[in-house]
């Protein structure tokens, strides 16, 4: 529970704490009850998976499945493209919405050249929107490796 968390937390410097799973899906729309963030949060990170682009809508790509189709207007079967991605996040009932502090996407896996241009394209175009997060770095997690696009 959040109560017995946030106690917790005192007795730390730094506090990393993961609030959501997508339940190993590339892809995940939120309940309007997710995630829940404790008070004290002062930085929301966002990871997104870059592989998505591209695959099938189905319960296997997709968690929350019913949730993402209605935000996206598409149904099982359509492809996932960078529209649907941006709407995810820029949407202010998707993925930071309910942001405390900071906001910072990553966009993960970033291992290739394709892939590095699919992200920095996608990064480039969300942040010129007016919903964009605060800070967005596109790399990967198994490389150790990473680009900052936008800093606010």
């Amino acid at each position: 529970p959040l109560d017995v968390l946030e106690a917790q937390m005192a007795c730390f410097d730094l506090n990393l704490i993961e609030c959501d799973e997508s339940r190993q899906r590339p892809v995940k729309a939120w309940r309007p009850n997710e995630p829940s963030l404790p008070e004290s949060t002062d930085l929301t990170l966002g990871v997104l998976d870059i592989t998505a682009l591209g695959l099938k809508i189905s319960v296997e790509t997709v968690h929350n499945l019913d949730v993402f189709c209605d935000l996206t207007s598409k149904k099982v079967g359509d492809i996932i493209t960078r529209e649907d991605i941006k709407k995810l996040i820029l949407n202010p009932d998707a993925m930071f919405r309910t942001a405390k502090g900071r906001t910072v996407l990553f966009v993960n896996k970033v291992e290739n050249p394709i892939l590095f241009e699919y992200a920095r394209d996608l990064a480039h175009e969300i942040g010129q929107s007016q919903n964009a997060p605060d800070m967005i770095i596109i790399g990967s997690l198994l490389t150790k490796t990473y680009t900052v696009i936008k800093e606010r």
